[in-house]
Parts: C-alpha cells; sequence; structure tokens
C-alpha cells in the first residue's frame, strides 16, 4: 500500500492549494495582495502582502459564517480592485451557519456554487470544489472550496 500526504507533493512544505495561488499570482503577475479573513497562514506562504495598490484580495472564511455577509465582503472587496483585478475566496463549506433557501439543487457543493456566483458582483474567472480529490487535500488552513473572480467593471 502506497500513501503520501498531500504535503509530500510539493517538496514537504507546502499544501497544493498554496502551490496553485502562489503560481496564479506568478501567472497574472499579482505583486499586491490585500489579506482579509482567516489568512494568517496564507500571508506567511504566499507573501505580497499590500494594503493599497493591490490586485487580488485573498479572503479565507475558515469559520462560522452567514452567505450574506461573506457575500457582502466579497462585493464591497471587489468595489476596491482595480479592472481586471482579482477577488479569491477560499471558503471552509463546512462551517456555514444554515439558512433556508428556496430553488437551490440538492448537492451541497452545487448550492454553494449557485448561492456564491448569484451574489458576488464580479464574473467568475476559476472555480475548485474539492470533490475530484476525495478529500485529500482538506487542511486546516487553507480551505479546498475556492472561487477567483475578477473584476471586469471598469470604473
Amino acid at each position: 500500500m502506497s500513501y503520501f500526504s498531500q504535503l509530500d507533493l510539493y517538496n514537504g512544505n507546502m499544501f497544493m492549494q498554496d502551490h496553485e495561488l502562489i503560481s496564479f499570482a506568478e501567472q497574472y503577475e499579482v505583486n499586491g495582495i490585500n489579506y482579509i479573513g482567516d489568512t494568517q497562514y496564507l500571508e506567511s506562504v504566499v507573501g505580497r502582502h499590500a494594503l493599497s495598490q493591490y490586485k487580488m484580495c485573498v479572503f479565507v472564511v475558515n469559520s462560522l459564517f452567514d452567505f450574506d455577509q461573506v457575500i457582502a465582503t466579497c462585493n464591497h472587496e471587489i468595489t476596491n480592485l482595480p479592472a481586471n483585478g482579482f477577488l479569491y475566496l477560499a471558503l471552509n463549506k463546512f462551517l456555514a451557519i444554515p439558512k433556508s433557501q428556496d430553488q437551490l439543487p440538492d448537492s451541497y457543493d452545487s448550492a454553494i456554487f449557485q448561492v456564491i456566483t448569484n451574489g458576488v458582483n464580479a464574473s467568475l474567472f476559476r472555480y475548485y470544489n474539492g470533490c475530484i480529490d476525495g478529500g485529500q487535500r482538506f487542511n486546516w488552513v487553507h480551505p479546498i472550496t475556492r472561487f477567483i473572480f475578477i473584476n471586469e467593471n471598469i470604473n
């Protein structure tokens, strides 16, 4: 039986989703990132921290949350991004505060996708739901349900 941990994939020092975020920042020349939410870990791994003149906002929700509050925060942060700036939302879907919603798909992941993408006022650029890996990417610091939105509104 072969056994490996997700840390073995990147020289034993990085989760796969950390690597993907760093690669995304490099590919799209993101030099400044504003971090909000539960981001202490990611700030130390990804770096590029900027309080102003940033091209990306990284918002990690890894504590009890209400979808309406998350969406309101996302929409507020999008207004602070430059044209073609990115909002990265990593969401621990298991910590959502239950709320009755009408007309949602039966699949929990599909319902989360619908609520977030219908509520956030930006174009979805990428989406990772974490379902295809059988839970191997799960960890306590970088949630596997992730959305990347792009601000295509030119003010």
